[in-house]
Formats: C-alpha cells, structure tokens, sequence
C-alpha cells in the first residue's frame, strides 16, 4: 500500500514491508531520545534515573527487535505498557497525565505517563497486530518457543 511507491533500495531485500512498518514505534522513540540528548546538552536540564531507564530501554530493544523480530515486538509493547505508570521518560520535562478513579479516597491509576505514549501505543499494537493474537492461549507459546509463527487453525 503506502509502502509499494518506496524505492527499492531504501527496502532491505529479505527484510518483509511489515517487518519495517513495526519499527515506526521505535524510530520515534530514538528521535526523542536524540532531541532529549540535544536539549540536556545545550541546557541546564539533568538527567534523572527515568530518562536513563528510557534510554536503556530503547537500547535493549533496538538490539532484541533486530535478534528476534517477534520478541523484540513484544518486549517493545511490555516497555510501551511500563510508559502508561510512568516507569520511563525520554522527555526533558517529565511531563506525565494522571487518568484513574477514586474510589474511597484511594486513586487508582490507569495511566500515569506522557501522551506521546498513548499514540505510540497505539500505533504500535495497531501495526503489530499479528503478534498480539492468540497470545494468552498455550498454543501460541508453543509455537512460539519452538521458533514458528502462530497460525489460528
């Protein structure tokens, strides 16, 4: 579709079209991990433990989404979910937006992080679909330990 007016030689030749659009996510998060390195050196802004857990992150699943693609898609989504209770920022400003309920005075969460993480969220089980299928079923993790592709039938 929006891919097959891409020229060849930006397509790697063993590397499928799908394979590519789940590393829109990633690629993302790699821009804002570099304008957060540009801003913190070119400002007074310090690190704190959050960016450099984001930074972490996006290194440890860069690395497994090029090993494994189907592991690294998952481990990208579980970081995605840890983004919704604030565990990671690449944001300078560690701006987060609190959703939950009261219930009795106690406040529960249902998220508690950037909005940029809701888009890439999004976007990510959107594109990334295939993998996310099946996945509470023992078939698909069996199919998965041994290396294959879950199919439904």
């Amino acid at each position: 579709m929006g891919l097959a007016i891409m020229p060849k030689y930006l397509l790697m030749n063993n590397v499928p079209q799908k394979h590519l659009l789940d590393l829109i996510p990633i690629i993302v998060l790699a821009i804002y991990a570099i304008v957060l390195l540009m801003i913190v050196s070119s400002t007074d802004i310090i690190l704190n433990w959050k960016h450099y857990l984001g930074f972490f992150f996006l290194i440890i699943t860069t690395i497994i989404i090029f090993k494994n693609h189907q592991i690294g898609t998952l481990c990208l989504g579980l970081i995605l979910l840890l983004g919704y209770f604030g565990l990671w920022s690449l944001s300078p400003q560690l701006l987060s937006i609190n959703f939950g309920i009261r219930p009795l005075g106690f406040f529960i969460p249902f998220f508690n992080g950037q909005p940029i993480i809701i888009a890439l969220t999004f976007v990510h089980f959107y594109l990334s679909r295939r993998y996310y299928f099946g996945i509470v079923t023992k078939k698909y993790w069996q199919a998965f330990m041994e290396g294959e592709a879950y199919s439904k039938e």
